[in-house]
């Protein structure tokens, strides 16, 4: 019994720290995005110019297509784009760090299920030897949320493959500041990474599972259930939708 009681009271301990430390790194990343150091990307490469910018814009033009639709929630069908993503993409933005095709593809999947609409309003591609530079500002509206306006950068780390360019990793940085990481913030940056890991599968799993229950009884009206108690169930899954 005394190690039962030990044990309970070390997993309450962990989960109870686990927490605190999630919501500790949710504040100081939104205090980042308010008051954090801004990006020095646009010094350190400069962009290609000439023939050599109307050759490689016409020749990434499906990448960039590609990533806006992903953005827009306009892609229905993500097979026809898979061949432009390295199977070891990586995607972060201040809050998740997806890495690989199925966790890069399922966080896209998920989008439609959180925001109502999301529209380009600007959108200034700038084309670098390795990379693209996107400055989009983009309306977006959670479900039972305002609407509300977001600036970033994306930058689109490119890698040659078999003689193709194909996407490394694609960055988010919004309002200008930049993702923190060990590179740019060592005291802090190693922690950051893990907490956005650990968030990206956290919001997979609750919003996959709130997804698998919706589509269970959406199936279900052709079942048993009365349709009293789908619709209650459609409104409660509806109600947290965004959140």
């Amino acid at each position: 019994m005394l190690f039962i009681r030990a044990t309970k009271r070390l997993l309450l301990v962990a989960a109870g720290g686990t927490m605190c430390a999630h919501f500790s790194m949710t504040l100081y990343t939104q205090y980042h995005l308010r008051h954090g150091f801004k990006s020095i990307f646009e010094n350190q490469f400069q962009p290609v110019s000439g023939t050599t910018e109307e050759r490689i814009t016409k020749a990434r033009q499906p990448i960039v297509e590609a990533v806006q639709a992903l953005f827009e929630m306009t892609h229905k069908d993500t097979s026809n784009i898979l061949a432009l993503f390295s199977d070891d993409v990586v995607y972060e933005d201040p809050f998740v760090r997806c890495k690989g095709k199925a966790e890069f593809f399922k966080c896209f999947s998920l989008l439609p299920w959180c925001w109502e609409f999301s529209t380009t309003d600007q959108f200034e591609v700038t084309h670098h030897k390795d990379y693209i530079q996107i400055a989009q500002e983009r309306s977006i509206k959670f479900f039972n949320r305002k609407a509300f306006q977001r600036s970033s950068v994306l930058l689109i780390s490119l890698d040659l493959v078999d003689g193709q360019e194909k996407i490394k990793s694609v960055e988010d940085q919004w309002s200008g500041h930049p993702i923190l990481s060990p590179d740019n913030s060592p005291r802090i940056g190693w922690l950051a990474v893990v907490f956005r890991k650990l968030n990206a599968k956290r919001i997979i799993l609750s919003y996959g599972i709130q997804m698998n229950i919706y589509s269970y009884f959406q199936n279900s009206k052709q079942n048993d259930l009365d349709d009293t108690t789908v619709q209650l169930v459609e409104q409660t899954m509806t109600s947290h939708r965004g959140d």
